[in-house]
C-alpha cells in the first residue's frame, strides 16, 4: 500500500502540487498505524502520537528528496526521533498533574478544551474570544499546576499579578509555590549534584 506507490505520489505532488487532502489522508493512516504497532502507546497513545505529529507532515512532503529510500522509511526515521520528545513531554505532564494533585488534594482535569468553545468575539468574526478562553477553570488549573511544577523561576515580584489572575489570595499562592519548593526542591538538589560529579 506504502513503499515505492507513496514516495511517487509524494514526488507527484511536489512537482504539481495536486492532491493534497489525499496524500495527507494516506500519511495520516500511516502514521497512525505505526504507532499502534508500539507496545507504549495503545489506541488513545497513538492518537495522541499522531495529532504531536500533524503540524510536521507537510514539511515532511516539502523536504523529501532522496530517490533511493522510500518516502515511508524517510518517514519512519523523523517519527523515532519524534517519539523520544513525545514520551518526554508526556512524562514532564504526568509528573505535573501529580504535583497538582497533592498540592490541591483533588483530582481534576488539566487537558485544555481540545475545541475552542464559542465564546463571542469583540472584533465581529467567528471563533473564540482569547479572553474569555483565559478564563475557563480548566485553562487556570493548567496555569497553576504550571507554575507549581515549574517554581523555581516564580520570582516574588511574579506572585502578586498570578494570584490575580488565578483570583486566590497572594498568601494561597505563596503557600501552595512553597509546598511545591519542599517537593521538588530536594529533588532538584539531588539532581544537580549527581550532574556536578559527572
Amino acid at each position: 500500500m506504502y513503499g515505492k506507490e507513496l514516495s511517487e505520489e509524494v514526488r507527484s505532488y511536489q512537482k504539481t502540487g495536486e492532491g493534497w487532502e489525499e496524500l495527507r489522508n494516506r500519511i495520516v493512516l500511516f502514521i497512525y498505524g505505526w504507532g499502534l504497532k508500539k507496545r507504549n502507546l495503545g489506541e488513545d497513545g497513538a492518537a495522541d502520537f499522531l495529532l504531536s505529529f500533524l503540524p510536521r507532515i507537510k514539511s515532511l512532503v516539502r523536504n523529501y528528496a532522496d530517490e533511493n529510500c522510500p518516502f515511508e522509511h524517510y518517514v519512519k526515521v523523523c517519527l523515532e526521533w519524534h517519539m523520544v520528545k513525545f514520551h518526554t513531554d508526556r512524562h514532564r505532564e504526568e509528573k505535573k498533574e501529580e504535583l497538582y494533585w497533592q498540592i490541591e488534594g483533588k483530582r481534576e482535569s488539566l487537558l485544555l478544551a481540545q475545541t475552542a468553545p464559542p465564546y463571542p468575539r469583540t472584533d465581529g468574526r467567528r471563533g473564540c474570544s482569547l479572553p474569555a478562553l483565559l478564563q475557563e477553570p480548566r485553562f487556570k488549573r493548567h496555569l497553576l499546576a504550571y507554575l507549581l511544577y515549574h517554581v523555581e523561576y516564580v520570582t516574588p515580584d511574579l506572585i502578586d499579578p498570578f494570584a490575580r489572575f488565578l483570583g486566590m489570595p497572594r498568601d494561597e499562592l505563596h503557600s501552595r509555590l512553597a509546598r511545591a519548593e519542599a517537593f521538588l526542591g530536594p529533588k532538584r538538589e539531588k539532581r544537580e549534584a549527581m550532574r556536578e560529579k559527572r
